[in-house]
């Protein structure tokens, strides 16, 4: 069950990047890879701002009742790039979510104060962001790849509530795994040029979760619960002129006995400064 849960959007992330490596040919280096609308800037060896939209949508089908747990909004993100190319120099990625989806709650709050109530649902967010570094392992050409790994923060939670025969909702709670978790775990990037005007770039991640900071408020606590670990793969597609789309998958891998499988995809809309 773990297994299953982490290894499709995996594997097919790096089947990927397997089909790329065979398809390495000259007629374009990455090395050559400008954006901009007026000024063309250097994408590698230099540093990058992005900002971008998103749609989010979350979902837990390892939930009692996994139709409360299926929402989607808007929300951002920024992100901040440095990759370097040559074999054996460092790369860093760095994105942060919290603040579009703090944004993003309070516009629901507004919208209808209701929401500002606990309702029954799955959070998957952070508060510092995701950081990978990496350290080119090929010489590069068409493609690049590096290995590394990541440290990163995650806020997660699922509240359930009980059915009544009526269909009344009672005894809402939050289980474990919740709470603010800090973890580290290996990362892996894959660049590849499609052409002299797109570049895909890719970032798998696993991250081990290894202490919880704090604790959802009203949460059933047991400190003796098996820490989560989360699984995470990022596909953007860079273009000459700046913009940026994408899609970001995260998944929950709840170690315990309650499956909490709190998924959220993201698909991105971004602008490269």
């Amino acid at each position: 069950m773990r297994k299953s849960a982490i290894t499709y959007p995996i594997a097919v992330c790096v089947l990927f990047s397997l089909f790329f490596l065979v398809q390495e040919s000259s007629a374009q280096q990455l090395a050559d890879f400008k954006y901009g609308t007026k000024k063309k800037k250097q994408f590698y060896g230099n540093s990058h701002f992005d900002f971008g939209l998103l749609v989010t949508n979350m979902s837990n089908p390892g939930a009692p009742y996994p139709e409360g747990h299926q929402k989607t909004a808007i929300s951002f993100k920024i992100l901040s790039k440095r990759y370097n190319l040559e074999k054996g120099k460092k790369r860093f990625y760095w994105q942060n979510k919290s603040v579009g989806d703090m944004f993003s709650l309070m516009g629901a709050v507004l919208q209808d104060a209701s929401n500002a109530k606990r309702k029954e649902g799955s959070t998957l967010s952070h508060l510092l962001g995701f950081g990978s570094w990496g350290w080119n392992i090929k010489k590069p050409t068409r493609s690049s790849a590096a290995i590394g790994f990541n440290v990163n923060d995650f806020v997660i939670g699922s509240h359930n509530f009980e059915r009544t025969p009526t269909g009344q909702l009672v005894n809402g709670k939050t289980i474990e795994p919740q709470g603010l978790y800090y973890g580290v775990g290996p990362s892996f990037f894959y660049d590849y040029a499609i052409s002299d005007k797109l570049v895909l770039q890719t970032l798998t991640t696993y991250t081990v979760g290894v202490y919880r900071l704090v604790s959802v408020s009203g949460a059933v606590k047991n400190d003796q619960y098996q820490k989560p670990q989360l699984a995470h793969v990022s596909l953007d597609l860079l273009s000459s002129m700046g913009f940026r789309v994408g899609v970001d998958y995260t998944r929950v891998i709840d170690m315990g006995i309650y499956k909490n499988k709190t998924t959220r995809l993201d698909l991105v809309l971004g602008y490269l400064f």
